[in-house]
């Protein structure tokens, strides 16, 4: 398992991640031999089961009506797509019980129709000197 133990001399940890730390409960198994190997050269130390980084959504809190107000400046063709994803009429009302994509879908489907946004996102995440983005 590559990457499955790290040594934090800094914090004096032994870190570990969560599908290593799985297999390591179970005595006598590779990881678990590995683990003690690891605590015996580092007593000192004591061992932190690592979280996955997270994607950040930098998408959070677009909208229904921003998309909308998006593609009605941007590109009218898109409309009738979007308004059938959202389980609308052509015109853009409401229809009752009408099947529609989730917010998710609909969503992915927008950035996907519009790359530009993620490029102003990168742009912006730059000049701030985000990294982790």
């Amino acid at each position: 398992m590559t990457n499955s133990i790290v040594i934090n001399d800094k914090s004096r940890k032994i870190e570990i991640t969560k599908k290593f730390a799985a297999a390591a409960k179970y005595f006598g198994s590779q990881e678990y031999k590995m683990l003690q190997k690891a605590r015996t050269h580092y007593p000192d130390y004591y061992v932190k089961v690592r979280s996955a980084a997270r994607k950040a959504d930098h998408f959070k809190g677009l909208t229904f009506d921003y998309m909308e107000g998006y593609i009605k400046k941007h590109n009218m063709e898109l409309l009738k797509n979007f308004y059938i994803l959202s389980g609308k009429t052509e015109e853009g009302k409401k229809k009752d019980f009408a099947a529609a994509a989730t917010y998710g879908e609909i969503k992915k489907w927008f950035i996907e129709q519009f790359p530009e946004l993620e490029i102003k996102r990168k742009t912006i995440d730059e000049i701030l000197g985000n990294t982790a983005a």
